[in-house]
């Protein structure tokens, strides 16, 4: 008997738990409402969401998610669902929704319809065949939980007025990256209604000023980003803009057309440790007082207008892992002290005006670098031959340098290259047998514009490169081997081949099949001859260069793949007949040149 009670009494309390776990699951009447009305405006191509009917509880639609307890809506996360159409700032009712992530979709507008929830029982069937009234409405009282917001990378999405901004006022993240907000002149003001915003992302959104900052309430910012806002008026970096908080660490200014010198102001982020201020117009020396950001990590001053020495202060920075002062106006030798910067990982110092001498002594203790950029620099290279460095490169650009005639030995340590560019670098002299061996399987190879003279007949392309430019230089032979004999097993990942102004002969053989993914091919101005073969209509080519060869038969339409085809050169060849329909239907006519 006691059993039996206690059988009862355990499926009483199971009764008890279903019903509660149904009432805990189930989806606020309101809450769907707003995403009914949400989801009006919303094209959905690929229909996504397919699961936002009234029959189905919310809490289980596509990207919805509920508290577990109360059955309310807390986030909605919709991140790169290709959905189009509009935003509609209901969703912003949800009355306990904390995050909200519409991003990398293809939204164009926003729109602040007035948003009046029914009294239940609502029906949800006669609202989803309603239309959508749109007119802005300014009373709206939008989610005061929101901690997070992100519209970014909607690249079409225009927002002309922010101000409905100001009543988030628990935000903590913003991020519009991408959309154009540029027609509000009142952006910052808006913004800067938000106490709690720890993150500000407003890159490449159109912003043509920068009000000033004297009202502005960050004092919990630690995030600025309005990188690639190029077609913000020429002004001065303002001062106020390193007083309204201290709490700053990832500060991105590239690219906003700031001009004149650094101001010391901006010492006053002592916890930064991003500063990027690449593609301004800044002027002046490196400060000296840059040393004493002892937490900065990555440093980037990329193409300004900045002249002198480099401070060896820099070197103090012992926590820097990523330094670019590429494209400036600097001179003189490179400090001893940057040897002290033992975790950086990429040093960008290329386009110049540098002189003296760069030996191994200047690379002994980056024991950590994987990027290396010293192209365009006029340095004199004093290596020793038998010098092993420290490191292991990813990407080395040694491009328009003088450190021919000779291909450095130090190179061949580098086992981990996946790009290599010593392209017009004076190289004229090779050891064939490792040289080729090395530079074939790196993804990413530029060689071209050197005097490099060589018979290439032997020479096979690793099914692993992507990119290969051997272009302007005396090489000959035969592309046979290069062409049909893969080095290594597995499909090929080559997109682009330049062999052109060399001295190669031959037929191009009927291999191309191999070269699935090709997309570039050049082979204008060589010496080649016979006719096109069949395996070339296989190839999905955006580019062909056969120019300035021996080519010769006649051109059917059966011999291009003509649907992606932008560039087609052929003239001075020996061609017959001219070109057909099905292929120059698809081309520019300007892009085309062609001749019999």
């Amino acid at each position: 008997m006691a059993g039996f009670a206690s059988q009862i009494s355990f499926l009483l309390l199971f009764q008890l738990f279903a019903t509660t776990l149904n009432r805990v699951m189930s989806c606020h009447e309101n809450d769907q409402r707003l995403l009914l009305i949400f989801k009006q405006g919303v094209v959905d191509p690929h229909n996504h969401l397919s699961s936002w009917t009234a029959e189905e509880d919310c809490c289980l639609w596509e990207g919805v998610h509920c508290d577990n307890i109360t059955g309310r809506v807390t986030e909605l996360s919709l991140f790169n669902h290709t959905l189009r159409g509009d935003i509609n700032l209901c969703v912003l009712q949800l009355e306990f929704l904390n995050h909200l992530d519409l991003g990398h979709n293809d939204f164009k507008t926003v729109s602040m319809p007035p948003c009046q929830i029914s009294k239940p029982p609502f029906d949800a069937h006669k609202f989803h065949n309603q239309s959508l009234v749109t007119p802005s409405n300014h009373s709206a009282s939008f989610s005061v939980a929101l901690l997070y917001l992100d519209f970014s990378c909607n690249y079409d999405l225009v927002i002309n007025d922010l101000h409905w901004l100001s009543q988030l006022s628990s935000l903590k993240y913003l991020n519009l990256n991408d959309s154009d907000i540029g027609n509000d002149t009142k952006w910052l003001q808006h913004i800067a209604m938000l106490p709690s915003l720890s993150e500000l992302h407003l890159s490449n959104c159109g912003l043509r000023d920068f009000p000033s900052l004297d009202y502005a309430n960050f004092t919990s910012l630690e995030v600025l980003e309005l990188f690639d806002n190029f077609y913000m008026m020429k002004l001065k970096l303002p001062d106020a803009l390193f007083n309204i908080t201290n709490h700053i660490y990832h500060l991105d200014l590239g690219d906003c057309n700031f001009y004149g010198q650094l101001p010391k102001s901006l010492l006053n982020l002592q916890n930064l440790k991003h500063l990027n201020l690449a593609y301004n117009n800044l002027e002046g020396s490196i400060p000296d007082w840059l040393g004493q950001f002892e937490q900065l990590q990555y440093l980037d001053i990329y193409g300004n207008l900045f002249h002198g020495i480099i401070p060896s202060s820099l070197g103090n920075i012992s926590s820097l892992f990523y330094l670019e002062l590429s494209r400036n106006q600097l001179n003189g030798d490179l400090p001893e002290t940057l040897g002290q910067l033992h975790q950086l990982y990429y040093l960008g110092i290329s386009g110049n005006l540098w002189r003296g001498v760069l030996s191994e002594m200047n690379f002994t203790n980056f024991s950590n670098l994987t990027s290396l950029d010293l192209s365009s620099t006029s340095f004199e290279f004093d290596f020793d031959p038998k010098w092993v460095p420290p490191f292991q490169l990813e990407v080395l650009d040694l491009s328009n340098t003088s450190i021919g005639p000779n291909v450095p030995s130090w190179l061949y340590t580098q086992r981990s290259l996946r790009s290599l560019d010593i392209s017009r670098s004076g190289i004229s002299k090779i050891d064939a047998g490792i040289f080729w061996s090395f530079v074939v399987g790196i993804f990413d190879v530029d060689i071209s514009n050197n005097l490099i003279s060589d018979d290439i007949s032997n020479v096979s392309l690793s099914a692993n490169i992507s990119s290969f430019d051997a272009s302007n230089n005396s090489l000959s032979g035969s592309i046979f081997s290069l062409l049909c004999q893969l080095e290594s097993k597995g499909e090929s990942k080559l997109y682009r081949l330049d062999l052109s102004y060399n001295h190669l002969g031959g037929a191009l053989p009927d291999c191309l099949a191999n070269w699935k993914q090709l997309g570039l091919l050049n082979l204008g101005s060589n010496k080649l001859i016979g006719e096109v073969p069949p395996s070339l209509a296989s190839l999905k080519l955006v580019l062909l260069d056969l120019g300035d060869n021996s080519f010769f038969g006649k051109f059917s339409s059966n011999m291009l793949n003509g649907t992606y085809l932008e560039y087609l050169i052929l003239e001075k060849n020996k061609f017959s007949g001219s070109l057909p329909n099905p292929v120059a239907q698809y081309l520019d006519p300007y892009l085309i040149a062609y001749s019999t």
